[in-house]
């Protein structure tokens, strides 16, 4: 009995020691962007524009357009400008003034075809 209580503790031990040893970091082609307010705003305008047709889907290569998930995008980051008034760096207000226009003329655009 003593020795097989004596054999299963280290052998766990080697497995939990082991384990960060064998998991790997996911591998990405690109390094990824540092985490800040505009990069947060990089991202969803990269998703509103992917729904709407323009940027290819990066897990599947395919451009499809979804105007209602594009809207709930736009909606969102308009809603983010509204709740973030007078907290914003300059160049950040300049930025969401610049996203949010370029993004309501592709949606309108999309909506005519």
């Amino acid at each position: 009995r003593e020795g097989v209580e004596d054999k299963t503790p280290p052998k766990a031990e080697a497995e939990t020691k082991s384990e960060p040893q064998t998991q790997s970091k996911p591998q990405t082609d690109s390094p990824i962007p540092p985490i800040n307010f505009a990069t947060f705003i990089l991202s969803l305008t990269a998703s509103a524009q992917m729904h709407l047709g323009l940027i290819p889907d990066p897990s599947t290569n395919e451009s499809k357009v979804s105007l209602p998930i594009a809207k709930h995008t736009i909606d969102t980051l308009e809603m983010l400008q509204e709740k973030t008034k007078g907290n914003l760096e300059d160049h950040e207000v300049k930025l969401f003034d610049q996203v949010l226009f370029e993004l309501r003329m592709q949606y309108m655009e999309k909506q005519k075809q």
